[in-house]
């Protein structure tokens, strides 16, 4: 070899030497970097083998989130196991032995030796060892106990708005169901349970309307106690409620289809309508009525018609097409006056034809007079 290549080989070897040192240079910037960085970070940063029994690289996180040294680690990495919390153990050892060679994600406590618990986040996962022998684990343990904290009082408020979301639609529903009851009674007759006249009047101008487009014919029956004051001023006013409220029941037993309402119209005054039933239907009901008031047996001495309660009752027809209903209630109520100017206790029947006077009144056996 001459001295020129010996020369050569001695520069490439100071040039390989330079480079080797700027690289170590470098390197160890490198590392002294990193290790800034971990060390400052909150997270504990740990290298180590299979199911952390050893340590190859430990930041200084470690004596700030466990409140021990990082010594406890370097004679034994399983020890740390001490500082975790009784009741969580089991799972994190389970979990360090099933996934000690592909990591894990977990979430314990940890109880310091100042007494202090503190909830952590344990993470790992695999990587490659440079010399090619068993695979390493990298990972970070992470303080998360105000996370937990905030959850805690997340859940706590969601449950007290949940609780008093509750409450919210229990009351709604009282209130609703309050609502109710009360639109009920001011549609309702107090005393006999049957309906009044404000709901009459919201009856008529809800189905009058169906009942004019169809061309249907349409009934009202007005029926009145035969001398009831007579029978309050004999018997007092207690029994002469009673007396209502069994009339008022014996009429709604008596109107059996969905259709067909009864109405205290006044005092002792009543109106039953009738939806589509014509002046035949209208009649054989009437009659119907007026027996089964009859047959409650009520005594009445005061009656000079008979021995117990009767009812008078007028009956008129319309086709609702061609009338209206207060032309329907003008002659059902003149009806009324002609069955009680009779004599009482009967069934009179206004004419057919609007605005007629005319009337056709029917005694207590059913006959025309």
């Amino acid at each position: 070899m001459g001295n020129d290549e010996i020369r050569r080989l001695r520069a490439r070897l100071r040039r390989l030497n330079a480079e080797l040192e700027r690289t170590g240079r470098a390197l160890i910037e490198s590392e002294e970097r990193l290790r800034l960085v971990t060390d400052v970070a909150d997270e504990f940063f740990w290298i180590g083998t299979p199911g952390r029994q050893s340590f190859t690289y430990m930041s200084s996180a470690f004596e700030r989130l466990f409140g021990r040294g990082r010594e406890l680690l370097r004679e034994d990495g399983m020890c740390f196991l001490e500082l975790v919390h009784p009741d969580d153990l089991p799972m994190v050892r389970n979990a360090l032995t099933a996934d000690r060679m592909h990591g894990w994600r977990l979430q314990y406590r940890i109880v310091r030796p100042d007494g202090a618990v503190r909830w952590i986040e344990d993470r790992a996962h695999r990587i490659k060892n440079p010399n090619g022998g068993v695979p390493r684990l990298a990972g970070t343990l992470r303080d998360i106990t105000g996370l937990k904290e905030a959850q805690a009082d997340l859940e706590a408020a969601l449950e007290r708005f949940a609780t008093e979301k509750s409450r919210v639609q229990y009351a709604n529903e009282r209130l609703a169901h309050a609502n109710a009851k009360l639109q009920r009674l001011t549609l309702q007759d107090p005393l006999t349970g049957v309906a009044n006249r404000r709901f009459l009047k919201r009856f008529i101008v809800r189905e009058w309307r169906r009942e004019h487009r169809h061309g249907h014919a349409v009934s009202l029956l007005m029926a009145d106690i035969d001398f009831f004051k007579d029978y309050n001023d004999h018997y007092g006013h207690p029994l002469g409620d009673e007396c209502l409220k069994r009339v008022a029941a014996a009429l709604s037993r008596r109107l059996k289809r969905p259709t067909d309402i009864l109405v205290r119209y006044g005092g002792e005054e009543f109106a039953a309508v009738l939806m589509e039933q014509g002046e035949a239907e209208a009649v054989e009901m009437a009659e119907g009525l007026r027996a089964v008031v009859a047959e409650l047996g009520i005594p009445h001495q005061r009656s000079s018609v008979a021995s117990v309660v009767t009812i008078s009752i007028g009956v008129a027809s319309v086709n609702a097409r061609d009338s209206s209903f207060e032309e329907l209630l003008a002659r059902a109520d003149r009806a009324l006056y002609a069955a009680k100017t009779a004599g009482r206790n009967r069934v009179a029947v206004a004419g057919n034809t609007s605005g007629s006077t005319g009337t056709s009144v029917r005694d207590g056996s059913g006959h025309s007079t």
